[in-house]
Formats: C-alpha cells, structure tokens, sequence
C-alpha cells in the first residue's frame, strides 16, 4: 500500500502542478487583435474595468516569484489595443496639469465677474440718480436775505 499511496500522491501532485498557470507567461502570450474570450481563456478575468476615451481597459494584477506585476489590456472594438504597463497619459492631459489649468480659468473668471458687478453697481446707481431726478439740480430756490 506505502508504494501505491505514494505513486497516487506523486500522481496527483504533478496533475495538479501541471494546471496551474503561470501568469506571467500567459500574460506575455495576449497580443494585440486578441478578442476578449481569447483573453479571458489566456489570463482569466481582470481585477477591475473601465471604459476611458471609447476604450474598455482591464487592469490585471498577479503575482510571479514574490514579485508584483501590475498590467492593463486595453480593447477597442472588442479586440486588444496594448497589453502593458499601466497607462499614464502626456504631462499636459494629466490630472494635476488640468485641475490647474481650470483654476487659473476660474480664478480670472471670478475676477472678471467682480469687475463687471463692480461697475454693474456704479451703472445702476447713476441710472438711478437720472430716474429719480436727483442727478442735477433741478431748482435753486430764492432766498431774501435776512436782515
């Protein structure tokens, strides 16, 4: 029984060795013009999903001899687009590069707005003035002099 059990137990073993799948070498195997199934079947499911700019990114995360990989698929049209790195966009589209330029926007906005309402208040007051006569004089009244 010892030497059965053990064939058996050495069976399974490299059975089960023989299914797992290497991701780092699956990974290498996706290649633009794969559709999604192909993908899924290669890698299995992403971690996360996005749609960003008409294109459905996969971010994928795995393991390979204790070192982290941190990949994205890229699909356009239901096929492969770029399998890579995580993808940054150009300096001048990023985040902090947009988020400034939209408050030096907003801030000559503002400015812009307090001069307008600054001379908004002036326009209104003079208007008023005309409206209610009281912009000239009208009427000097004639005063005896006092004796």
């Amino acid at each position: 029984m010892g030497k059965v059990g053990s064939l058996l137990f050495l069976g399974l073993f490299l059975f089960l060795s023989a299914c797992q799948t290497n991701m780092k070498r699956a990974f290498e195997q996706i290649q633009p013009g794969m559709d999604k199934d192909q993908v899924l079947h290669a890698i299995g499911g992403p971690q996360a999903v996005t749609r960003f700019h008409g294109k459905d990114r996969w971010f994928i995360t795995f393991y390979h001899n204790h070192k982290r990989y941190d990949k994205e698929i890229h699909f356009t049209s239901g096929l492969v687009s770029y399998v890579g790195a995580p993808w940054e966009p150009p300096a001048e589209k990023s985040a902090e590069a947009v988020d400034k330029k939209n408050q030096e926007s907003d801030v000559k906005t503002y400015e812009d707005l307090v001069k307008a309402r600054g001379n908004a208040d002036e326009e209104a007051e003079k208007y008023e003035k005309k409206i209610k006569g009281t912009d000239k004089v009208r009427f000097v009244p004639q005063f005896e002099p006092i004796q």
